[in-house]
């Protein structure tokens, strides 16, 4: 592959480069997890600012979740997508399927 840009996919990575996504896409969603019901951050302190802080801290951590949850969602949608691209080149399903078995 000597002269292959990286980022391009070839008929020879083309399952490579879907089992990694859709493996970086799981690693990703299992390291964000579930939201804390209480929040991430409790009371800072007895002082009139601390509940504000507080949900402000909260909202914040709770957009940045959300951010990386949009960026797990398009991995697996890029992940899916070179689905159709393998099959153009010529794999099967059964090659497809068994491409993120071999990561595990």
């Amino acid at each position: 592959m000597t002269g292959v840009n990286p980022t391009e996919v070839t008929p020879e990575n083309v399952l490579r480069v879907r089992a990694v996504l859709l493996a970086e896409a799981d690693r990703l969603g299992r390291s964000i997890g579930p939201a804390e019901p209480d929040g991430w951050v409790g009371a800072c302190g007895g002082d009139p600012l601390s509940s504000d802080a507080r949900s402000a801290f909260n909202e914040r951590i709770e957009a940045t979740r959300e951010r990386c949850r949009g960026q797990v969602d398009r991995l697996r949608v890029a992940g899916h997508s070179l689905e159709d691209v393998a099959r153009s080149y010529g794999h099967t399903d059964a090659a497809i399927a068994a491409s993120c078995r071999r990561l595990s």
